[in-house]
């Protein structure tokens, strides 16, 4: 995949209001599965005269990356794309109004769900520090997206903010990507403190989800200089709770280490400490 390519463009969408998601495919492809429906984009590189009777089909909509467009079409029409280059065949978008939306992009290996921008940390050297609002939409949006992914992707990552906030959100997404992508395996992003609680960890294996690896941060070999990251008193007991409670039932862990200076300066402490007390990491 070309480096660069936003994530998102303005364009025109005619015969079109509200929000709507859809999969992307291209004419080779519809040629080749003959798949057609309201929940894909017939993607064109221009229009020609000659597809009208293709367009009519029951297509969620048709994306024409060059040129002009054609008349007196009931589908929505998306055209005049600021970055034509943002939509492949094998993409899942959502269509805004003035914009598309790029949540799923076939040639990337980095994809994952987005399921919410609130956390309970507050990491002093966060990119994307946590926001106060009610964005539980996010977890409907991610399973609608579950049901147009492609289903031989080979690694989903899932992340927020933290993701396991929303506890039985949480369990439900789970069960329905072992559901939708069985072979898939998920990579979540997550500080780990929710599984201190023994009996949500039983819940989540309760699911039987056989491919997971828990990325989870520890920010120091002491109380004080975990939490001194996070900014939350008590959330280097709460994560180790959790680390060793996912290492009891035998759960693949990442362990990250963001190396700040402060971490930096203690980098040997903290591999000793990791040694001694987490043998059980990959």
């Amino acid at each position: 995949m070309n480096k660069g390519i936003p994530l998102k463009t303005r364009a025109e969408i005619n015969a079109f209001n509200g929000s709507k998601m859809l999969k992307v495919i291209g004419l080779d492809e519809f040629v080749s599965s003959g798949i057609c429906d309201n929940r894909h984009c017939l993607l064109l590189p221009n229009y020609d005269p000659n597809q009208r009777e293709l367009l009519s089909l029951d297509w969620g909509a048709v994306a024409i990356q060059c040129g002009g467009i054609p008349s007196n079409l009931t589908v929505p029409v998306i055209s005049k794309l600021e970055h034509p280059e943002v939509i492949s065949t094998g993409d899942v978008i959502v269509l805004n109004e003035n914009r598309v939306d790029i949540l799923y992009r076939r040639k990337s290996t980095a994809n994952l769900l987005f399921v919410t921008e609130r956390c309970n940390h507050q990491c002093i050297m966060c990119s994307q520090p946590p926001k106060v609002l009610d964005d539980g939409w996010r977890f409907e949006e991610c399973h609608q997206l579950l049901e147009l992914i492609d289903r031989d992707i080979p690694v989903l990552g899932i992340s927020g903010g933290e993701p396991t906030l929303q506890r039985d959100g949480f369990l439900k997404l789970l069960e329905h990507a072992k559901k939708a992508l069985p072979s898939t395996q998920l990579h979540i992003l997550t500080n780990g403190s929710a599984f201190e609680e023994y009996h949500y960890v039983e819940q989540i294996i309760q699911l039987g989800h056989q491919q997971i690896v828990w990325g989870i941060p520890i920010y120091g070999s002491t109380p004080q200089q975990h939490d001194y990251h996070t900014q939350v008193l008590g959330s280097f007991n709460k994560t180790m709770h959790g680390l060793y409670n996912l290492g009891h039932v035998g759960a693949q862990i990442e362990l990250r280490v963001v190396l700040t200076r402060p971490i930096i300066e203690n980098i040997v402490e903290l591999s000793e400490f990791i040694v001694r007390n987490l043998p059980f990491v990959s």
